[in-house]
């Protein structure tokens, strides 16, 4: 039984969409696409974010002196298509790096003196040798950035 990310089975959620006026449509790409679920507090269809959407943040914060910019990259994909999974992960680290060059955070956390990022990269499978050898060469380029990244699976 698959759970959603709100906690609800994948039957409750067609049951709760049903009754809150979601369309067919909406449900369909639920049940086919998996990158939405269902939000039972705002009761509406909300996209799931991941290494597949790279013009979307996938969590922001700070860390408690406010100096460090801490962005989420969720990244649930396999490594059976490695060449395309490289492509999806350097698209998203490409738009994180505009975030921080074009100070976009600044709308969040006009507050805080932001002075360095760090991207931590959540894996869900083991990365590939190459898929590691890329990510230290990008942490060799954006070190100059004040950007770190960090790899947890």
């Amino acid at each position: 039984m698959l759970i959603d990310y709100v906690g609800h089975t994948t039957s409750e959620a067609k049951q709760i969409a049903g009754e809150t006026g979601v369309t067919h449509e909406e449900k369909n790409t639920y049940l086919k696409n998996r990158r939405y679920y269902f939000d039972a507090v705002t009761k509406t269809m909300v996209r799931s974010m991941s290494v597949l959407d790279s013009g979307t943040i996938d969590g922001m914060a700070t860390d408690e002196n406010g100096k460090a910019l801490i962005l989420l990259i969720s990244d649930h994909l396999d490594w059976k298509n490695e060449y395309d999974h490289l492509l999806r992960l350097q698209e998203k680290i490409n738009s994180y790096i505009t975030f921080c060059e074009e100070h976009q955070y600044n709308e969040f956390y006009e507050e805080d003196l932001i002075e360095y990022a760090v991207f931590e990269i959540h894996f869900k499978y083991e990365p590939t040798k190459k898929a590691m050898d890329f990510l230290e060469q990008v942490q060799r380029q954006v070190n100059e950035l004040g950007i770190t990244i960090e790899c947890h699976i």
